[in-house]
C-alpha cells in the first residue's frame, strides 16, 4: 500500500487520502462525477499531488500555471518545469504586490473560474492553497 506523508508523524495512505479528496469534492459539489477539472499548480507539494489525485480519481484535470516573475530565474524554472511536468499553460502576469505572501494572502485565494480558449463553457479550476 502506498502512503503519502508531508512529515514523518502524518503518513496517510494513499486510498484514504484518495477517498477523503473525493468525499470533500461530492459533498461540496465541486466538480462531476468524471468531469473537466483545471488544477492551479506552482510545482510545489500541495499542488502536484492535487493534480495527480484528481487525475486518479478519474477526473480530466488540464494544468495552468500563473508566473508572477516575483523571482525572476526562479519563476522562470517553475513555469518550465510546470509546462514538462503537466502539460501546463503558462500565463505570464505581472504580480500587483511585492512579494509571494501577498499574492498568497491575497483576494485571489479562493478558488477561480477560469474561461477557457474558443468560448467553451468556463472550467472549475481548482487550487489547493498552503
Amino acid at each position: 500500500m502506498s502512503t503519502v506523508s508531508a512529515c514523518p508523524c502524518n503518513t496517510v495512505p494513499l486510498d484514504e487520502l484518495l477517498e477523503r479528496i473525493e468525499a470533500h469534492i461530492r459533498r461540496h459539489d465541486l466538480i462531476e462525477p468524471g468531469g473537466e477539472a483545471l488544477c492551479l499548480v506552482s510545482g510545489g507539494a500541495d499542488s502536484t499531488c492535487l493534480f495527480h489525485a484528481l487525475g486518479e480519481l478519474g477526473y480530466r484535470v488540464s494544468a495552468l500555471h500563473v508566473d508572477h516573475g516575483l523571482r525572476g530565474t526562479e519563476s522562470n524554472e517553475d513555469a518550465r518545469w510546470c509546462a514538462e511536468r503537466f502539460g501546463a499553460e503558462v500565463v505570464e502576469a505581472a504580480a500587483r504586490c511585492a512579494n509571494e505572501a501577498e499574492l498568497r494572502d491575497g483576494p485571489r485565494r479562493s478558488a477561480v473560474r477560469v474561461s477557457s480558449s474558443g468560448g467553451r463553457t468556463p472550467r472549475t479550476a481548482a487550487r489547493c492553497v498552503g
